[in-house]
């Protein structure tokens, strides 16, 4: 999974670059990012179907995910993690 964020006045910042482990999930805390209006939050996966079936999204551990969500704890707090 890669995510990247987008400034609006240009240039990126890459958050996080690297593999997924499923038995190893985990939340990855991030120093202080400021964020502006504008700003904004891109993220790909890329996958490595083993199986002779076609996968598709969906909630299932047999289906494919690609999600990432961010969390601030407390709420205005100085960090910033995702998962």
């Amino acid at each position: 999974a890669r995510v990247v964020l987008h400034r609006a006045k240009g240039g990126e910042q890459v958050l996080r670059d690297g593999t997924f482990d499923f038995q190893d999930q985990r939340r990855y805390p991030l120093d202080s990012i400021e964020v502006a209006a504008g700003d904004y939050v891109d993220y790909e996966c890329t996958y490595d179907n083993t199986t002779d079936r076609t996968l598709v999204w969906g909630e299932s551990s047999l289906d494919e995910m690609c999600l990432v969500n961010f969390a601030r704890f407390p709420a205005g707090g100085p960090t910033l993690c995702f998962q």
